[in-house]
């Protein structure tokens, strides 16, 4: 009876609304009413560094993003070196946790793309004078581009489907974020 209630005056609000508050009434409902199980990877999640985390005594950790870049991981055009994201990997997991990847390209692309024919991109941003605030990015347009950011999503996958299951089922998702902060 609880959620029909919610759902006359949700029927009042616009459907931006309706995608915040159903969430909100969905919860409140008690676990008799909802048989909707909240995964066990939800909880406090760390990154950029969150891998020396210690678990003992926080229950509520649930989870670290693990981070590396393209620059990283394919340092040559016919190299590729997945060792430090492997061990990052393997520090987080043998502690029980989840893994959310990311691999950065955008700013953080190896220069030998610029030598196949991708051209750069100098990024400023406005109002900023330090050199934090200027970052070559690759033409993400460029015809010669689209393959090999592909190369590395694909070669990314293959490396994740390379590891053992009890790994492979910590990993809850990957994110190949194009600019600094993830987005």
């Amino acid at each position: 009876a609880k959620v029909p209630i919610m759902t006359m005056h949700l029927s009042k609000l616009n459907w931006l609304s309706r995608l915040i508050c159903l969430p909100l009434a969905l919860s409140a409902a008690t676990a008799s009413e909802n048989p909707m199980r909240r995964p066990d990877y939800c909880g406090v999640w760390g990154i950029w560094g969150g891998e020396k985390v210690s678990t003992e005594g926080r229950p509520w950790f649930k989870g670290v993003v693990v981070t590396t870049n393209w620059r990283t991981v394919q340092p040559a055009k016919d190299r590729l070196a997945w060792e430090d994201l492997a061990e990052k990997v393997r520090a987080v997991t043998d502690k029980g946790l989840y893994v959310m990847l990311m691999v950065y390209h955008g700013h953080a692309c190896p220069d030998w793309i610029y030598v196949e024919g991708v051209p750069r991109v100098l990024v400023k941003l406005e109002g900023e004078s330090s050199r934090e605030s200027r970052a070559l990015h690759p033409y993400y347009l460029d015809p010669d581009y689209k393959p090999l950011l592909s190369r590395l999503i694909r070669e990314t996958a293959q490396h994740i489907a390379s590891y053992p299951p009890e790994i492979r089922r910590r990993i809850i998702g990957v994110q190949c974020p194009t600019g600094k902060s993830g987005d």
